[in-house]
């Protein structure tokens, strides 16, 4: 029955994940180790400069972390939607409009083409 399918398929993925679960383990491991030695020397290197650095670096670092929420909620405004959404309709009537000019500018050249001998 379609239930028995059903069944089988989520235990064959649940035996296909942990496949992957044991494959991936040492390397995982691995990585972690790997990330944990580099944010320690990374630390030590921060620990060893002078107050007025790591207070500048503080600062760098919340000053990014504030532009990127800043943007993140600039982009989500109303205010910002409604402004592509007009730059959209304009966009399109200019369009629509060149596309008139062009076509009469194409019926013109036609018509000298066959004036001019």
């Amino acid at each position: 029955s379609q239930v028995d399918l059903l069944i089988a398929a989520i235990d064959a993925t649940r035996h296909a994940a942990s496949l992957w679960m044991r494959l991936a383990k040492p390397y995982a491991k691995a990585m972690a180790s790997l990330l944990l030695k580099a944010l320690k020397a990374m630390k030590q290197l921060y620990l060893d400069l002078n107050e007025e650095t790591q207070r500048s670096i503080i600062i760098v670092f919340a000053v990014i972390l504030a532009s990127m929420v800043l943007k993140r909620f600039i982009e989500e405004s109303k205010f910002v939607r409604s402004v592509r959404y007009k730059y959209a309709m304009c966009k399109r009537d200019v369009g629509l409009k060149w596309q008139r000019i062009y076509g009469k500018i194409a019926g013109t050249s036609k018509l000298l083409a066959d004036i001019i001998p």
